[in-house]
């Protein structure tokens, strides 16, 4: 499903025994049809749509400045993304690890969480169909997401 988007390139698998990763080498081998694949796209699509509405689903993305064009460096566009995935799939654990690690895993997190700026200028979603609704989202975010004991790197242990 994942290696289906052009912008994936590299899989991390999960395999708690030597026997889970077999299926992954199946799955990768070509052995899940696209109907499969197309099905649980739908579903999914279907799901957020349910939820959150064609406005949102259509146009949340687009033309959001990246984090380095953004005073504060605010990573706009995965806050966005995470709120998204929580709202739509109810995957708030998911979110909230992955939102404490924006500002902290370098290339794969970059930017800056929203609770490291006093005030985002609104200024940057000017023209944005959803210019009104981001600065709320990312405020509630950032109180459903910020977690003070998880803003080290997963890698790194506590001394």
């Amino acid at each position: 499903y994942c290696l289906q988007a052009s912008e994936v390139h590299t899989l991390s698998l999960g395999a708690a025994t030597p026997s889970d990763f077999q299926e992954h080498v199946e799955a990768v081998c070509g052995n899940i049809s696209n109907e499969m694949v197309d099905g649980i796209t739908e579903a999914l699509e279907t799901e957020l749509r349910d939820r959150l509405g064609d406005l949102w689903i259509d146009n949340w993305y687009k033309d959001i400045p990246h984090h380095t064009t953004i005073p504060s460096g605010i990573n706009v566009q995965e806050i966005l993304r995470l709120w998204t995935f929580e709202q739509g799939l109810d995957l708030l654990d998911w979110a909230k690890m992955r939102y404490n690690l924006i500002g902290n895993a370098d290339h794969w997190f970059p930017g800056e969480p929203i609770h490291k700026t006093k005030k985002l200028k609104t200024s940057v979603f000017a023209g944005h169909p959803l210019a009104k609704q981001i600065p709320h989202i990312l405020t509630q975010a950032n109180r459903r997401y910020y977690d003070e004991k998880q803003q080290t790197r997963l890698s790194k242990k506590d001394d």
